[in-house]
């Protein structure tokens, strides 16, 4: 029997499995535009984490771990969203203005949810898909131990700040108020560790994943999922740095009088020109 499974596991056709586990969270884009960016962003990336582990049956030690880091990821995602939005009003609110604002005021038919969220489903999944490709070249490749170690202590250290920066922020501002400014942890030194901390795992995630594509059999095959490792790390960075630049103003803008704020040395990240971050 547990021949048989294996056998049937390993007929999957292992990227089909990750494009639907990709567009098919992200569809929760058609009932809240932001669940498209926020629970389905979790899912996808920890499910495409569980095709690898449970379908590629040979993994190396650094696909494995890096696939577990991903899970870990979409998982703790997941839940902080969660506690937030039952926790937080200001989060609830926001929801529903971008809700507001994607339904056009008041249009709220199935048919112009469709017709007009569709083009940000099929960006949002393909990007997770994108994301997710370091796993798929690392379990069919292979590790180059000594750099890959490196960049999987990364991947993890990303995670960590990530995770435990959230875990402060939130903190602080239940104890302390919601305008409270966090400058203190991980936040006296970097303004946005929890994005900060995700744009170093992403980054670490696209080498290991260009690293362990190498020796895929054909060339086409090498190059194709370099181009998608390539293209998920620009967009994702490319979001991460849109939403540090609208806190750096929006901290500016509200904090800029403070003395706390002016003494503030905390590095800030990479900064968009103004005309392509978000208002």
């Amino acid at each position: 029997r547990k021949v048989g499974g294996a056998r049937s596991l390993s007929m999957i056709n292992v990227p089909a499995a990750m494009a639907a586990a990709s567009i098919l969270p992200t569809c929760l884009g058609y009932w809240k535009r932001e669940y498209g960016v926020s629970y389905a962003y979790g899912i996808a990336i920890s499910t495409n984490a569980i095709l690898i582990l449970v379908t590629e049956t040979a993994l190396n030690n650094v696909a494995r771990w890096l696939a577990i880091a991903h899970l870990i990821y979409g998982i703790r995602l997941c839940i902080f969203l969660f506690w937030r939005e039952l926790n937080v009003q200001r989060f609830r609110d926001m929801r529903e203005r971008i809700e507001s604002k994607a339904n056009n005021g008041n249009n709220s038919s199935l048919k112009y949810r469709f017709i007009s969220r569709s083009p940000f489903i099929i960006g949002c999944s393909t990007l997770y898909f994108f994301m997710s490709l370091p796993l798929l070249a690392l379990a069919r490749g292979q590790s180059h131990p000594f750099a890959a170690n490196f960049a999987l202590i990364a991947v993890f250290f990303g995670l960590f700040i990530a995770a435990f920066a959230d875990f402060q922020k939130s903190l602080i501002k239940a104890t302390s108020g919601e305008s409270k400014l966090v400058t203190s942890g991980l936040f006296k030194f970097l303004r946005h560790p929890n994005y900060q901390g995700e744009q170093l795992l992403w980054a670490a995630s696209a080498i290991l994943g260009i690293l362990g594509s190498t020796p895929i059999t054909k060339p086409w095959q090498t190059l194709a999922t370099w181009t998608g490792i390539i293209l998920g790390q620009i967009g994702i960075q490319f979001v991460l740095m849109q939403a540090t630049t609208a806190l750096n103003k929006r901290q500016q803008n509200s904090y800029a009088h403070t003395s706390e704020y002016q003494n503030w040395r905390a590095f800030k990240g990479f900064e968009l020109p103004s005309s392509t971050s978000p208002p």
